[in-house]
């Protein structure tokens, strides 16, 4: 599986934990070209193969979802003949013959957030491909005398 450039440089995968990176690695991991919508994956069978307790990866699918990585196709219930988990799709790829809807790049952190600091600020230069440089802010580390 792949996760393109554009997805990891985005504000809302940036937003996410680790627990909700790694719910949306194992489901692109169930997608197989042909299946988005298809994808079934429930609060406790993510916990499991996350290692985590069920509310940890009832946070993570919520996380998901509030980020526009996912989208509910139908919701799992224990209420049928058939048990069956939620059927989701991954809003980076298409359904069907509908174009990927993409939500997550729209997504934008709420205004009365909390900004977060960081001592390593991310500068992406104009016109050039691949991860980004990172720069230190503050004093570089100089050798005295120079």
């Amino acid at each position: 599986m792949r996760l393109h450039h554009f997805l990891l440089r985005s504000p809302a995968w940036r937003e996410l934990d680790c627990y909700a990176r790694a719910a949306l690695v194992e489901l692109y991991s169930i997608y197989n070209g042909e299946n988005n919508g298809e994808i079934g994956m429930s609060e406790r069978r993510l916990a499991g193969v996350l290692n985590c307790s069920r509310p940890t990866a009832r946070t993570a699918l919520r996380q998901l979802r509030e980020h526009g990585f996912i989208r509910v196709r139908e919701r799992g219930s224990f209420n049928r003949k058939i048990p069956h988990a939620t059927e989701w799709i991954l809003t980076e790829f298409p359904v069907g013959s509908a174009l990927p809807s993409k939500d997550f790049m729209r997504w934008t952190p709420a205004e009365n957030r909390a900004v977060k600091f960081s001592r390593v600020k991310e500068v992406y230069p104009p016109g050039k491909g691949g991860l980004p440089a990172q720069e230190l802010e503050g004093p570089k580390n100089a050798v005295a005398g120079q």
